[in-house]
């Protein structure tokens, strides 16, 4: 019979030395967690934010926080500031490339607004233009009928004369 051979434990597994996380992916985190900051922030917010910077905003990092500040503000100049800003980032070649197509989708969604506000803005014109055109043809009709009815008026007239005249010997 054989015997049970006793084999020697194995040695602990060689601990896998800590790396340092990747500086692209850390950039990018911390540039997605300033987009949702901003994004959580009212126009009022944001306002008083731009208000209490006081750099001129020249590293990258800077003007994409200026950015996402000035597309919570609503307005068309506002969004095109930022959408300019997106657009010079994601050109930067010296940016990861995740952080330039974050940039890029900023830009998109600034575009994006600035084409709707646009698009508002020319049908609330139409519909105005509309509006006019309807009330002017509402005067038209209204000066119609009344042409009607004085014309009713005035055919009624000359057959109660005609009656008259017809009555008389």
């Amino acid at each position: 019979v054989a015997a049970c051979q006793a084999t020697p434990p194995l040695p602990p597994p060689a601990p896998v030395p800590a790396q340092a996380p990747d500086p692209d992916s850390v950039m990018l985190s911390q540039w997605l967690g300033e987009a949702d900051a901003a994004l959580r922030l009212s126009a009022q917010e944001a306002r008083v934010q731009l208000a209490s910077r006081q750099d001129g905003s020249t590293t990258p990092a800077q003007r994409y926080r200026v950015a996402l500040l000035h597309q919570q503000l609503g307005t068309w100049n506002s969004w095109a500031l930022a959408r300019d800003t997106m657009r010079e980032l994601r050109a930067d070649q010296t940016l990861p490339p995740d952080v330039r197509r974050l940039a890029g989708v900023l830009e998109s969604l600034n575009q994006y607004r600035i084409n709707a506000h646009q698009q508002r803005t020319e049908l609330h014109k139409t519909l105005a233009e509309q509006a006019e055109l309807v009330a002017q043809q509402q005067r038209e009709v209204q000066a119609l009928e009344e042409k009607i009815r004085s014309l009713t008026n005035l055919e009624d007239s000359m057959r109660q004369r005609r009656d008259e005249q017809d009555a008389q010997p």
